[in-house]
């Protein structure tokens, strides 16, 4: 019987996870998306909301170049990290909300929700409870742009025994290392991931698991949610350089309308 991964609840996304965030994923992803979302933000001719903001990996850096943007998240622990590099009168830019029911005071020309963020719903009725309160949250010419991973044959056909996929310093001399593997439930179209945070600091050598799921789509099936939610999908790209869609390609980036 698989682990019940789930049991967590998002507000308690453990504390050191979300203190390496910005550690771990500047190597692994700032170079896949970074340039495409920022770009978005800073061509988008009114407010910007990303869902799903976390430690601000983007946000900060369109704000920084005078992007209108604003960001919610479930996690208490990442919007704390996200605050703590936030000059105090910009904290009202972010709250605390959960992408299937938040209501907002204003609308938005361009809503972003990155780095397969909808990938933690898991089930149709959330998945088009988000897919409404996103649309409910646009302007009538607004954009909603999303990315989720093309599943791949291999990662859900069979599970992943444990692998290195980070290693760095996070601070001088200070060495961590994230590793990572995962169990596979084809019938539920959801992998159940292990991340294990190891590090030293000057109490000596710890080790931090966090478990998680991650809920994988098909195009179609993705093409009927859409659909479903009353939005209508205006591009769907294979990657962050608006490449077409192909067997090849490991990204769905979808851009919807309303």
């Amino acid at each position: 019987m698989l682990e019940n991964y789930n049991e967590r609840n998002y507000n308690e996304y453990p504390e050191t996870m979300a203190k390496f965030y910005d550690i771990v994923y500047a190597g692994i992803r700032d170079g896949v998306d970074k340039k495409f979302y920022v770009d978005r933000i800073l061509s988008a001719e009114g407010p910007v909301l990303e869902v799903g903001v976390g430690t601000g990996r983007l946000f900060l850096e369109a704000l920084n170049k005078g992007a209108d943007v604003y960001g919610i998240d479930i996690s208490d622990n990442m919007l704390n990290v996200l605050k703590s590099k936030l000059e105090e009168h910009e904290h009202y830019r972010v709250t605390r909300a959960d992408m299937r029911d938040f209501e907002l005071d204003k609308k938005f020309k361009l809503i972003i929700s990155p780095f397969r963020v909808f990938s933690h719903m898991y089930t149709v009725e959330d998945q088009l409870a988000a897919l409404q309160c996103i649309k409910n949250h646009l302007d009538d010419d607004g954009i909603f742009i999303f990315d989720l991973f093309v599943p791949n044959p291999y990662m859900i056909s069979k599970d992943i025994d444990e692998f290195l996929d980070f290693e760095g310093e996070y601070e001088q001399g200070k060495m961590l290392q994230r590793l990572a593997s995962v169990k596979t439930d084809y019938i539920n179209q959801t992998n159940h991931i292990t991340m294990k945070l190891k590090w030293e600091d000057d109490n000596g050598y710890n080790i931090v698991d966090n478990k998680f799921s991650m809920r994988y789509y098909f195009r179609y099936e993705l093409e009927h949610l859409i659909k479903e939610s009353g939005m209508k999908i205006k591009n769907m790209y294979g990657d962050y350089n608006y490449s077409p869609l192909t067997n090849k390609s490991n990204d769905f980036v979808t851009e919807c309308t309303k």
